[in-house]
């Protein structure tokens, strides 16, 4: 009798321990974007062909990492994306970004240069 009054114990109060599982599962996941939201978002213009390859800025990228002597060893490319470079009302340019990050994992030990579609390097460490 002993056995069955715990078994039934367990059985009926299983049920209460896995409902406040997934109930503190759903608080930490992270929110999610909703549709409405997603056709908020800025769309890039598909029909603009960069005048400069990507394979060709990261090489103008590591080239003006070694003409300044920016030692990379200890990092690893992160992101590679096309931007729209520029401010406010002033024409904006686009320009391939660059981020290289740190195998630490530190936050904002990063090194980021951007890359005119004319082959200019420019960029800054940010540590």
């Amino acid at each position: 009798m002993r056995i069955f009054l715990a078994m039934m114990t367990v059985l009926l109060l299983s049920p209460l321990a896995f409902g406040q599982s997934t109930e503190t599962n759903q608080k930490t996941q992270e929110p999610t974007v909703l549709n409405p939201q997603m056709t908020d978002l800025p769309l890039l213009r598909r029909s603009f062909r960069p005048k400069l390859t990507l394979q060709r800025a990261l090489k103008i990228a590591e080239a003006y990492l070694r003409k300044e002597r920016i030692n990379i060893s200890h990092y690893f490319l992160f992101e590679a994306r096309l931007i729209q470079y520029g401010s406010g009302k002033e024409m904006k340019e686009p320009r391939w970004f660059f981020v290289w990050v740190n195998d630490s994992g530190g936050m904002g030990n990063q090194i980021e240069i951007s890359v005119s579609m004319d082959g200019k390097a420019g960029g800054h460490l940010s540590m």
